[in-house]
């Protein structure tokens, strides 16, 4: 079982908030548990029993998991790393001004610089990462009975 480590937990999905909370990720005998470093968050226990995917993304520090919570499928990514800021994706333009870097697509520039972060930030955690995803496998087959 891999020592707790610290996360950022991303949410996703189209009714999710897609900022990131701060925290620690840990594995009890039956479930995945993410506590958040800020006071007044809640945390969040995935059971392995409910989980329906876990996989790591390939080329990013980033760990999915999929899980079932009653009637609602859960998906959350979590960052080994502290994660671009999404918010150039999603925030609406309110500069009505044309220049030069708008034509160039600055979204495109973003998007660019992000991967190019998380691939970087992939080499140092590849390994920590992928102790993660084979002991929440084996976590999740050993609760489904497998």
């Amino acid at each position: 079982m891999p020592e707790s480590v610290r996360v950022w937990a991303v949410e996703l999905g189209p009714s999710a908030d897609p900022k990131e909370r701060e925290g620690r990720l840990s594995m009890a005998d039956d479930a995945l548990r993410f506590e958040p470093a800020k006071e007044g968050q809640a945390s969040l226990t995935l059971p392995f029993a409910r989980f329906t995917k876990v996989r790591r993304l390939r080329g990013s520090p980033v760990l999915m998991a999929v899980c079932r919570l009653g009637e609602r499928e859960v998906r959350i990514a979590f960052y080994f790393v502290q994660p671009p800021p999404l918010t150039a994706f999603t925030e609406e333009r309110t500069d009505t001004r044309v220049s030069l870097p708008t034509l160039r697509n600055p979204r495109r520039k973003a998007r660019r610089d992000n991967v190019g972060y998380l691939g970087l930030m992939n080499r140092e955690k590849k390994d920590a990462l992928r102790a993660w995803e084979r002991a929440v496998r084996e976590a999740v087959a050993a609760a489904r009975g497998a």
